[in-house]
């Protein structure tokens, strides 16, 4: 046999294999739980508790799903949002906007059991009151949440060792942020914003974070950086969280819909630096 056809069997030989090798990502699967969905005695248990209700409240309950499903690592993938963990050989993701929290994950049947305990808990005043106590009023932005965050800002966080990938990601992200206050320590939402708020979040090197209001009106609260990458902003009574973009700019993410493919387009909602949006 001659040489260069040798060589072309080879090249076709490691062409195949390396085909063969190629692993298809896992589809993704998503649903929603909104106030929409929310029912009349799930409402009340919400307001009983002084519940934010909304997505910060259902992001929550998920986790705690989640959490009694196994043991949620965090990971970093590509297209995905919100908090992203592996799990059982898959991922899985919860990510809450204002009204509603978004539950995703390539397992199909980690989807189902955890939709078929949404609606169990919906449906289930006592079923709901023992899931949420399984986590903090922090976590569901409940009554008690602005003394309890106060109160884990003083004390050291006993979270798992993160691995090496997750800690170069949280270093970057805090160099980043910690860039972006020296060179502004005060920003504005967009109006109109996608999430609602309005007025100027200005945030101080002790974690001290102040919100000003259009009409004057001020509060004051603590930012951190979650364990996730993102910056974590506690108010009275609401809890934000901001990505920082590799420009330095804080930015919030939101997936408006998912195709039918499974594929997300992720928008990407800028705060403006400075503290223009206060003097008009």
């Amino acid at each position: 046999m001659a040489p260069h056809v040798r060589a072309l069997i080879s090249t076709l030989a490691v062409l195949l294999t390396l085909t063969n090798c190629a692993k298809k990502a896992a589809p993704r699967a998503c649903f929603d739980v909104t106030t929409r969905t929310t029912s009349q005695t799930t409402r009340e248990v919400f307001t009983r508790r002084g519940c934010q209700g909304g997505g910060v409240t259902w992001a929550g309950i998920l986790r705690v799903l989640v959490n009694r499903e196994g043991s949620p690592q965090p990971a970093m993938e590509s297209g995905w949002t919100g908090d992203v963990k592996a799990m059982n050989g898959g991922l899985l993701s919860i990510d809450e906007e204002g009204d509603g929290a978004r539950f995703c994950t390539t397992l199909p049947a980690l989807l189902d059991r955890v939709r078929g305990e949404v609606d169990r808990l919906n449906a289930d005043p006592k079923a709901l009151e023992k899931a949420m106590g399984e986590t903090t009023a922090l976590e569901l932005e409940c009554e008690g949440a602005d003394d309890e965050a106060l109160a884990q800002l003083n004390q050291p966080n006993p979270v798992p060792t993160p691995g090496d990938e997750e800690l170069a990601y949280r270093a970057l992200q805090q160099q980043r942020f910690e860039a972006a206050l020296r060179g502004q320590p005060a920003w504005c939402w967009p109006t109109p914003s996608r999430e609602g708020s309005s007025g100027m979040l200005r945030f101080e090197p002790d974690g001290g974070l102040t919100h000003r209001e259009f009409d004057g009106g001020a509060s004051n609260g603590r930012w951190r950086l979650a364990t996730d990458g993102r910056v974590e902003a506690m108010l009275p009574r609401s809890l934000h969280h901001f990505d920082v973009e590799a420009s330095g700019a804080l930015s919030t993410h939101f997936i408006p819909a998912m195709g039918a493919d499974g594929t997300v387009k992720v928008i990407v909602e800028e705060l403006v630096p400075g503290d223009r949006c206060l003097r008009k």
